[in-house]
């Protein structure tokens, strides 16, 4: 608790112990992401580039918000989310180690995922460009969830039909379109 050597008051503390075979991780979550977390969720754990991610499960959602200034300067509402860690691991994090989590808050089969690259927003409402090959059809579409790489498609598509990824804005509904393909493809 002390750096150097000086007098200690009697009581004082001189020290703490702790059982690193006993570990948790804090997770400061944004206050609008941590609405969605529960306690018993799944979180991954990744501790280094090109390792396997440590599985661990959200004990607790602590009730009080911090504020944090982020990277841009911009105020904040940070919630800790505390993570079990699993008993054993190929590689194991140590006090105050970085890591990076993952939360899983929802986990769904046989659902359509399509990159964010490829929806547009419309007069509210989001939309994707389908290619009949030749033209590029608009499509309103409704979404199930979204984060920052991937939208699950509640209906307005189905899978195998070519979208439009990153559509210009001189991409309109009907408009002539000409298919690129990458070298190598057929």
């Amino acid at each position: 608790m002390h750096d150097s050597e000086q007098p200690v008051a009697a009581g004082a503390a001189l020290a703490e112990i702790g059982d690193i075979a006993h570990l948790e991780v804090v997770v400061d979550v944004l206050s609008g992401e941590a609405a969605e977390i529960r306690p018993g969720q799944t979180a991954r754990l990744s501790l280094a580039r090109g390792k396997p991610a440590l599985e661990g499960r959200v004990r607790r959602i602590e009730p009080v918000a911090n504020t944090r200034v982020s990277a841009l300067g911009i105020d904040e509402q940070r919630v800790p989310v505390l993570i079990d860690l699993p008993p054993t691991g190929s590689l194991m994090p140590g006090d105050g180690w970085r890591v990076d989590a993952a939360i899983v808050v929802d986990s769904l089969a046989d659902v359509l995922v399509v990159p964010v690259g490829v929806l547009v927003r419309q007069r509210g409402r989001w939309q994707v460009f389908v290619s009949d090959g030749s033209r590029a059809r608009a499509r309103t579409v409704t979404l199930g969830a979204i984060n920052a790489r991937e939208a699950w498609i509640r209906e307005g598509v189905s899978a195998g039909e070519n979208l439009i990824i990153h559509p210009p804005d001189a991409v309109l509904d009907g408009g002539a379109i000409r298919v690129r393909r990458k070298s190598g493809e057929p």
